[in-house]
């Protein structure tokens, strides 16, 4: 069975009482399987690293999350 990752992106705006914004999905639609990287305030994205499949339909098999503070792994499949 493959299993495929769809990716959002998302922030809160102060400006808006702290609502969140998400951006459009990257990928396939179908699964039903959320997870976050909830950051910090003073906490900020410094890279993006992961792992991918061989096939064309392998797709992204891991992202990692780096930040001034650490690394967040939220997406191993």
């Amino acid at each position: 069975m493959t299993s495929h990752m769809t990716l959002m992106f998302g922030y809160l705006t102060s400006e808006d009482d702290e609502a969140l914004t998400l951006s459009t999905k990257f990928g396939p639609s179908e699964g039903h399987s959320f997870r976050a990287v909830i950051l910090k305030q003073d906490e900020y994205v410094t890279g993006l690293s992961g792992v991918h499949g061989y096939g064309m339909r392998d797709g992204i098999k891991s992202l990692t999350f780096h930040t001034n503070c650490g690394e967040h792994r939220p997406t191993e499949v």
